[in-house]
């Protein structure tokens, strides 16, 4: 399957798919009227970057990263979302997604990536070399 699914920049015509998608791993789910606002907003960070999977056309995973220079020096890419449409899970997509990412970071010179994720998800990361390290906490507003 890998072989039918391209990994293409995210565009304004993916924002509903991406939403519906990542409904899998947040509750947070804005309303569908706000979309030209919600990727106005998106696409003018200059610091925020987005990949789709196709198959078909049809968006199948999404993926994120922001990239973050710290005052020590340095920049580090901060994966924020890989989510697979629930059709498509365990087809090595999230892998796809995660390369795109990861390659992007090399060209962005980032001298460490990181990410947070729920905790069934660990095993699938440490076999992409990621280790765990300490704790991510949230506080919603």
């Amino acid at each position: 399957m890998n072989k039918d699914i391209s990994i293409i920049p995210v565009r304004k015509d993916h924002i509903k798919e991406i939403i519906d998608i990542l409904q899998s791993v947040s509750e947070y789910k804005p309303s569908y009227d706000q979309l030209f606002d919600i990727w106005k907003d998106f696409s003018n960070q200059s610091n925020y970057y987005g990949f789709v999977a196709l198959f078909n056309g049809e968006v199948v995973g999404y993926g994120s990263i922001f990239f973050v220079v710290k005052i020590r020096g340095g920049k580090m890419g901060q994966i924020d979302e890989i989510a697979t449409h629930k059709d498509f899970r365990m087809k090595g997509i999230s892998q796809l997604i995660l390369n795109s990412l990861y390659e992007l970071a090399i060209k962005e010179k980032c001298y460490k990536i990181c990410l947070t994720c729920k905790k069934n998800y660990i095993h699938f990361y440490e076999k992409q070399n990621f280790s765990l390290e300490g704790f991510h906490l949230n506080k919603f507003l």
